[in-house]
């Protein structure tokens, strides 16, 4: 087996693409409904759909942004807009439009979908691969598979990062392997 397209998101309604999984910063939030997940908007806008039109800056794919109301969350009161998913309707999470409390401003911008309106999906297609191919969507091959990078809150470094906005999943994976690489020298890492 091998990959073929990268993991997503998807309403758990229609199947529609809502993120790609790289795009989750984390895990331990809470929604509405439970357990939901913070993402970061898209690295690159949305293509435009149909031509001509304007696509919506930094929006989650086949999502519909609400209106903008202030609502009292866990963490204080934040402006936010609910997010709908466009195949059906329905309400996958929302987006943080303006925090009112500093230490909360790294939301801003950045996407809640609830774990019981998303689920994820892994493409996988039962092919033979010839030798010395890769399979799949294209990757940066250092020979490990790529698994997605989630925000670590027990990290002081990746905390200053996600406070100062600059929080990115790639360089925190190089830290991380610059981490291993570290211990294992010292010999406190088998």
């Amino acid at each position: 087996l091998s990959r073929t397209h990268p993991s997503t998101l998807r309403c758990s309604i229609c199947s529609s693409d809502l993120a790609f999984h790289s795009q989750i910063i984390s895990k331990s939030f809470h929604g509405r409904h439970g357990r939901a997940y913070l993402v970061s908007p898209p690295s690159f806008p949305p293509p435009e759909c149909p031509p001509g039109k304007t696509a919506p800056a930094m929006e989650l794919i086949n999502t519909r942004l609400g209106r903008a109301e202030d609502r009292h969350l866990t963490t204080g009161l934040h402006k936010v807009a609910d997010v709908s998913c466009v195949g059906c309707g329905v309400v996958v999470g929302w987006k943080y439009i303006e925090a009112r409390n500093p230490e909360q401003m790294y939301k801003e911008g950045k996407f809640i979908l609830e774990t019981r309106r998303v689920v994820g999906f892994h493409s996988w297609e039962d092919a033979e691969l010839r030798s010395g191919e890769s399979g799949g969507y294209e990757d940066e091959g250092d020979g490990e598979e790529e698994e997605a990078v989630v925000f670590d809150s027990e990290d002081e470094d990746e905390c200053d990062d996600i406070f100062a906005g600059v929080w990115d999943p790639k360089v925190t994976a190089q830290r991380r392997r610059s981490r291993i690489g570290y211990l294992r020298t010292r010999g406190e890492l088998a």
